[in-house]
């Protein structure tokens, strides 16, 4: 029998009857509606050569998710996916389209509380000595209290200090180098 008499979708409990989508990971079908997708979403998920993963698989939580109110992305996951594909650019291209449809509903939170930017907390930030002499010797720092901190050594610097500067910490590198790389790739020739 089809999916209309057998599968109830993973969030309402109601079968599936017409548009409707399978997630790989959990292994549930969903109305598309049940998950936040708009009719042109499904039809260019469709086309796509790439299994779905629902809302609550892609944040990483057990199905309590709901369209427009996750606010939580398992960054790390979405990085490897698209990792998996940087070596053909036309499928990464493909597989970035099926990611910017999955991460549509994460809100994209700022530590507000951080401001790290004019606040240096001694409690969480190390002063990096060597760049700020660096600064006080070019006049950089010169009328300006710039404290700069260590951020992790790890290939990542940029996106762990940019993370610091506007989180207060690094928990937000993973999500960056992925938007980052989600929009180069989206603008390439």
């Amino acid at each position: 029998m089809g999916p209309k008499s057998v599968y109830p979708c993973g969030n309402c409990k109601r079968n599936c009857g017409t548009n409707f989508i399978y997630c790989k990971q959990c292994r549930l079908w969903f109305h598309s509606g049940c998950q936040g997708l708009k009719k042109e979403e499904l039809q260019v998920l469709g086309n796509l050569t790439f299994e779905y993963l629902c809302i609550s698989c892609i944040n990483g939580h057990a199905h309590m998710c709901l369209p427009g109110v996750c606010s939580f992305a398992n960054w790390e996951g979405v990085f490897n996916r698209l990792n998996e594909y940087s070596a053909d650019l036309t499928l990464l291209k493909k597989r970035i389209i099926m990611e910017k449809i999955l991460l549509r509903n994460v809100d994209l939170m700022i530590n507000d509380k951080a401001n790290s930017v004019s606040h240096y907390d001694n409690v969480r930030h190390t002063v990096d000595d060597f760049a700020l002499n660096l600064l006080n010797r070019v006049g950089a720092n010169t009328g300006k209290s710039l404290t700069p901190v260590v951020t992790t050594g790890d290939g990542n610097c940029l996106f762990n200090a940019v993370s610091v500067a506007i989180n207060g910490d690094e928990s937000m590198a993973t999500m960056l180098r992925v938007m980052t790389a989600i929009e180069i790739v989206s603008f390439c020739a």
